[in-house]
């Protein structure tokens, strides 16, 4: 796009609530990659006139940070010397700027971080791969990070208020993780290094981090927890004839975590999502159906490089009930399995010599 002008220097910002103002320098580099990653046609200029970084209805102020529309208001010229003015709309994220203490947590769980890290630098590799895994991102720095907004392409979230997928959707699902878990494999087998060796801060175990101290976030964050399960099991009928042994048991059962979420020696590791639970996939449906058609997974913060029977195993587990699982689990590992070969196999790789 060397031949495109691009015209930023007396663009104007609407924001409706505090929020990240672009630079003309972001403005640039977002409408560039926005027309790289959409292939079209080169224009003879391109002319941000205005842009909006604001709240509405639909935002979300998470406890990790900020979600908000970004619109620009476009002049383009097009080869032919035609003149259009168009609108386009994107989905934001950054962090809790505003909230000292917030962002204190945040940069000590490296969330944000390792983010932006993710779709900087690894997730556009993986996605010339395989495509249509995560959301498209356009412009990524240590304070924002921009997005393809998938609600404009029919895309949402599937779950009800009780965060339980159907098999129709964990189907959906397991061929998009699938595919995001091999393109990791065939990224190694192309580069000949390990991805944690390629992209270390992308991949770095925030959630279960090993040799912390117990004043880290992370193992309060994990105390806390297992003091508020055990409160809920003295509660339970079924725990009371081995109630005491179980209050012994349990924490050192959930400590086994951070061991079993670091990367493998023994199996091999994938790039995984590491917090898939019902709202970080989003799928689109066509107009007369309610079965998906597609979907992505959203909120790399927790991804790690480990086997990928954790994400397989979480996203199984996480937004269905016993019952299902006693008659859809064989099946779905079945279904997972079957993508995952197929995907190795465009790449002429044998699934036996990787899982």
């Amino acid at each position: 796009l060397e031949n495109i002008l691009f015209r930023c220097s007396s663009v104007t910002s609407f924001n409706m609530t505090a929020t990240i103002e672009l630079s003309n320098n972001a403005l640039h580099r977002l409408c560039q990659s926005y027309h790289q990653y959409n292939e079209f046609k080169q224009p003879r200029t391109l002319e941000v006139l205005s842009y909006e970084h604001s709240a509405n209805a639909d935002t979300v102020t998470g406890f990790l940070g900020r979600h908000q529309f970004l619109t620009l208001k476009v002049r383009r010229i097009d080869a032919e010397r035609n003149e259009h003015l168009e609108q386009v709309r994107f989905f934001t994220k950054s962090p809790p700027l505003e909230l000292a203490s917030r962002m204190e947590y945040v940069e000590e769980f490296g969330v944000f971080k390792k983010e932006v890290s993710v779709y900087r630098e690894l997730m556009p590799q993986l996605q010339k791969i395989i495509p249509n895994v995560a959301p498209n991102c356009y412009y990524a720095d240590e304070r924002l990070l921009v997005f393809e907004h998938l609600a404009d392409q029919n895309f949402r979230m599937a779950a009800g208020r009780d965060g339980i997928l159907n098999y129709d959707h964990l189907h959906c699902v397991l061929k998009t993780l699938a595919a995001l878990h091999a393109s990791s494999i065939i990224y190694e087998v192309r580069s000949g290094r390990k991805l944690n060796q390629l992209h270390p801060e992308a991949v770095v175990e925030n959630a279960y981090p090993v040799g912390i101290p117990e004043t880290h976030v992370r193992k309060q964050n994990f105390n806390n927890a297992n003091r508020v399960f055990a409160e809920v099991i003295k509660l339970l009928p079924k725990y009371q004839e081995n109630l005491d042994y179980i209050l012994v048991e349990f924490p050192k059962r959930m400590a086994m975590l951070f061991e079993l979420a670091q990367t493998s020696d023994k199996y091999r590791n994938v790039f995984c999502h590491g917090d898939l639970w019902a709202n970080n996939v989003m799928f689109q449906y066509s107009k007369s159906s309610k079965t998906p058609i597609q979907c992505r997974v959203v909120d790399f913060q927790l991804c790690r490089y480990a086997p990928p029977m954790l994400d397989v195993i979480t996203i199984l587990t996480i937004p269905t009930s016993s019952s299902f699982r006693r008659q859809y689990l064989r099946e779905l590992f079945d279904d997972y399995y079957c993508f995952m070969s197929k995907y190795l196999k465009q790449e002429r790789l044998n699934i036996e010599e990787y899982l």
